[in-house]
């Protein structure tokens, strides 16, 4: 556990093995948020809009393919066929 000082302006000095192991870098965006008495910092991505509706239209465009086949995301175990109760375990099964 490292020690910090909130110096002027209330900033502090996320220590080298953090931003390391967090692979931060200079300009990288956090999340700030109370938790308690403790300070949580999230690193975040921030996405412009045009990315931001790209990957939307990815999204909508892997659910109704998701939909077509029948399968659930992140449904886990065995999926169901779009056809009857057939189970399958996916390609090469």
């Amino acid at each position: 556990m490292s020690l910090v000082k909130v110096k002027k302006k209330y900033q502090v000095t996320i220590p080298a093995e953090i931003r390391k192991e967090l692979n931060l870098k200079v300009g990288d965006y956090l999340e700030v948020k109370a938790q308690g008495t403790a300070i949580i910092l999230k690193p975040k991505a921030v996405i412009d809009r045009g990315k931001e509706e790209a990957w939307e239209r990815l999204r909508e465009l892997l659910e109704r393919v998701h939909r077509k086949i029948g399968e659930v995301p992140g449904g886990g175990g065995r999926k169901r066929c779009a056809r009857g109760d057939q189970s399958y375990k996916g390609r090469g099964a």
